[in-house]
């Protein structure tokens, strides 16, 4: 986005916040979702694309919804962003689950993405520590570049063997670390389907 970042740019960065809350329980974490609307989701994965599209998909609805009509898109184009990816990604999961609640669990899904890759430590007290923002952009480097482990410990989807897995939760450590589970390296897996697997081991009972 040129001219980084304009006041509507901002105004559309507040309003994707908005949909996830920039707090997780009474911890707030605004700064990290600035950082994660600040860098760019890219991917090197066939039909990870689909996943960007789904991000750049909440432009139209802010324009739509929130300003009215009003064409705007010009300063919204460029590359998708990791907010919009992972909310995009949130509401695709939210989809595909018989949601134990009633109402928007789109938070809860994002939440989980964010914990997911460790970034649960970084609310707005220690974000602003010595070194913390680099560390931050070095976990999402690992993600985007898939440098993360065979079994995605490191991404958005570790599958370690439990509640909804056929391999026991007491021997799962010993086959990820012989390689031997999941059976499929993950680094080259699509998003989509690393979701799938991380959900029939972690909330199979919700699945739809």
């Amino acid at each position: 986005m040129a001219g980084w970042p304009t006041e509507i740019q901002k105004e559309y960065r507040d309003w994707l916040i908005s949909l996830v809350g920039g707090k997780k329980g009474d911890v707030t974490f605004v700064e990290l979702l600035r950082v994660l609307f600040k860098k760019e989701y890219f991917w090197t994965v066939p039909n990870d694309d689909n996943r960007a599209s789904d991000g750049k998909g909440l432009r139209g609805e802010y324009i739509k919804l929130v300003n009215g009509g009003t064409d705007i898109r010009n300063e919204l184009e460029g590359p998708c962003r990791i907010l919009e990816m992972f909310i995009g990604l949130a509401r695709r999961m939210e989809l595909v689950m018989n949601a134990p609640t009633d109402g928007n669990v789109v938070p809860f899904w994002f939440w989980c993405l964010i914990e997911n890759l460790g970034l649960d430590t970084y609310d707005d007290t220690e974000i602003f520590e010595l070194g913390a923002f680099d560390r931050v952009d070095m976990i999402l480097d690992v993600f985007l570049e898939r440098r993360f482990k065979r079994n995605g410990e490191g991404g958005l989807f570790p599958l370690r063997g439990k509640k909804g897995s056929s391999v026991d939760a007491e021997a799962s450590k010993i086959l990820i670390e012989n390689q031997v589970y999941p059976l499929k390296d993950q680094r080259g897996v699509e998003v989509w389907y690393q979701m799938c697997e991380w959900m029939l081991e972690n909330h199979m009972d919700h699945l739809l």
